[in-house]
């Protein structure tokens, strides 16, 4: 019987800003100012934001961006489950020209042996 791995988990007394107790107005200033935050385009807010601002934009936008990339990667992988290319069915012609290049074939290698 061996020792069984150990499990690491993440400790659940790291700070984050959704750990702080807020009053519901400060979260309400919050939730206001962000949503000015995510309607401005970039020019604006490289004009207007302070770093701390800037940067969690900048971190909002490049994981909008990189999750918007991953869901177009899966729709495309999907789709093609979904639509699968269709193939012809040959034509009674075809069938017989294929049936004939193959005694033709036979021929020819049984001369040849």
């Amino acid at each position: 019987m061996g020792v069984p791995p150990t499990i690491q988990t993440r400790s659940l007394t790291t700070s984050t800003t959704l750990h702080e107790s807020l009053s519901v107005e400060e979260r309400a200033s919050k939730i206001a100012r962000w949503g000015e935050i995510r309607a401005m385009t970039q020019e604006e807010a490289n004009a207007q934001l302070s770093v701390e601002e800037l940067e969690a934009y900048n971190r909002y936008y490049a994981e909008m961006r990189e999750g918007v990339l991953k869901m177009q990667e899966l729709a495309t992988i999907m789709m093609k489950n979904v639509e699968p290319p269709r193939i012809m069915p040959k034509t009674k012609g075809q069938r017989k020209r294929d049936k004939w290049a193959r005694v033709q074939a036979r021929e020819a290698a049984n001369a040849s042996a």
